[in-house]
């Protein structure tokens, strides 16, 4: 399972600075452990708790093939998808420009020239291309009901995965 980011504070204020979004330590009660959070002003975009989350790595870990991610955040599902040998393509659908340059500001030296992943700026909503593997949608921040998001994911993975 891959290790949550670890930004010092100092990167943390700073690299939030300029590129125009709050990263916010938390320490999760449960646990003890400290996480981060993005905030686009006052909407939480991601937080990195999935990152502890065992149902999140089974997932990722049937990926195959084509894959098509909706929703960026920290990037979890994305690193361990180009790392998953097994995958041959990663189209990543965010619609957010200041989480897409978090990834790059984050990991952009490990993923520069990393031919099978594509980033587009979108909203998953108007993108169109179909044909995909496998389709993990990581577009709702917790707390949710899980009932819902499985039915939401179940309707965006039929759409995304026709011919």
């Amino acid at each position: 399972m891959f290790k949550t980011p670890q930004i010092s504070n100092e990167t943390r204020i700073n690299l939030g600075q300029k590129i125009g979004l709050d990263l916010i330590n938390r320490k999760i009660n449960s646990t003890g452990e400290v996480h981060l959070f993005i905030k686009d002003g006052v909407k939480v975009v991601d937080g990195t708790t999935s990152y502890n989350d065992k149902e999140y790595t089974d997932i990722i870990n049937k990926f195959k093939g084509k894959v098509l991610l909706l929703g960026l955040g920290f990037g979890r599902s994305v690193i361990e998808a180009c790392y998953n040998t097994k995958v041959k393509e990663v189209t990543v659908v965010e619609r957010n420009p200041k989480v897409i340059k978090l990834f790059w500001e984050l990991y952009g030296q490990k993923f520069k020239g990393v031919k099978k992943l594509s980033i587009i700026e979108e909203d998953a909503d108007n993108y169109k291309e179909k044909g995909f593997d496998h389709v993990f949608i990581d577009i709702f921040c917790p707390p949710l009901d899980k009932r819902i998001y499985r039915l939401v994911m179940n309707k965006l993975r039929v759409r995304f995965k026709g011919s």
